[in-house]
């Protein structure tokens, strides 16, 4: 798992896991994980199953097989604000 410390752009992610402090996203290649505060700025644009994965977290996957690309504004290794935008490719 890759932790995401500076600015980055992901390409086909195939889902985005939500938790208390932390989003993960997938690709076919690689985990990636995004460490911010609770207030942090995100959201995902087209995102259509929503999937209950244990008490304190969700999976948004894009419709269809498509995959989503993520813009990623990172600056340390936790307590990031964001913003993060995921939207369809």
């Amino acid at each position: 798992m890759t932790e995401i410390t500076s600015p980055t752009t992901l390409t086909g992610v195939k889902y985005v896991r939500i938790g208390h402090g932390v989003l993960d996203f997938g690709t076919d290649d690689e985990e990636y994980t995004w460490w911010c505060r609770e207030d942090a700025d995100w959201r995902i644009e087209g995102g259509e199953t929503v999937v209950n994965d244990g008490e304190d977290r969700a999976i948004v996957e894009p419709p269809n097989g498509q995959t989503f690309i993520c813009e990623i504004t990172a600056s340390s290794r936790e307590n990031d604000t964001g913003p993060v935008v995921c939207r369809l490719e």
